[in-house]
C-alpha cells in the first residue's frame, strides 16, 4: 500500500492466490470513502476460521501504516541496502544459512532478549552510531526483534518485507550478493 504523510491511501498492489482481489477491492473502497490507512485497522471484515484469520491482511496493513505514521516503526526498503549495511537477522540458523547479507549478525528472535549483550558488542565493534536493520523472512519476526532492540535503546530500522522482498528486489543478483553457508 502507498500512503501519504497524512495517512491518505494513495494506492495498493498485492500478489498472491485466493483472496488478493477481495483485499484490493476493500482498499479501493476505503480510498473512495476517504478513509486513511490507519482506519483499516477497525474494518470489520468477514471471518471464518477455516478460511481466514481474525486480523485480515487489510487490518494488518492499517496497523503497519499507523506504526509508520506515528514513528513507532521506521522501515527501510530493500533498495536502501548495500553489502555494508549492518543487518540483525532474526531468522533461525537454518534459514540464515540459505542466504544472508554479508554484514549481518544472526540471532533468532526467540533468543534476542537473552543475547542483547552480544548485540551491544556487535554495535560497538562493527556498527557504531549508524542505524542497523532488523530482518527476517517476511517481516513478522523482524517486528518482534525490532521492538526488542529498540526498547533496549538501539538505533534501528526494519526491512520492509524481509529476505523474500530483498531476494525479489535483487533478482538475478541475489546469488551473487547473499552469502550462503557451506555444509
Amino acid at each position: 500500500m502507498h500512503v501519504g504523510t497524512s495517512g491518505q491511501i494513495l494506492g495498493a498492489q498485492a500478489a498472491g492466490a485466493d483472496g488478493v482481489d477481495r483485499r484490493i477491492d476493500v482498499i479501493a473502497t476505503a480510498m473512495r470513502a476517504g478513509l486513511k490507512a490507519p482506519d483499516l485497522i477497525d474494518l470489520d471484515l468477514a471471518y471464518a476460521p477455516p478460511y481466514g484469520q481474525a486480523k485480515d491482511p487489510v487490518n494488518q496493513t492499517g496497523m503497519v501504516a499507523h506504526n509508520v505514521l506515528t514513528g513507532e516503526l521506521v522501515l527501510t526498503g530493500p533498495d536502501a541496502l548495500t553489502e555494508e549495511t549492518p543487518i540483525l537477522d532474526v531468522r533461525t540458523p537454518g534459514e540464515y544459512a540459505t542466504g544472508h547479507m554479508p554484514n549481518s549478525l544472526n540471532i533468532p528472535h526467540t533468543q534476542l532478549r537473552d543475547r542483547l549483550d552480544e548485540v551491544r558488542t556487535w554495535v560497538d565493534e562493527s556498527v557504531g552510531e549508524r542505524p542497523f536493520v532488523v530482518m527476517c523472512a517476511v517481516g513478522v519476526r523482524s517486528w518482534i526483534g525490532y521492538r526488542i532492540v529498540r526498547a533496549a535503546g538501539f538505533n534501528v530500522t526494519m526491512l520492509s518485507g524481509g529476505i523474500q522482498t530483498l531476494r525479489a528486489w535483487l533478482g538475478d543478483r541475489a546469488d551473487a550478493v547473499l552469502v550462503k553457508e557451506k555444509n
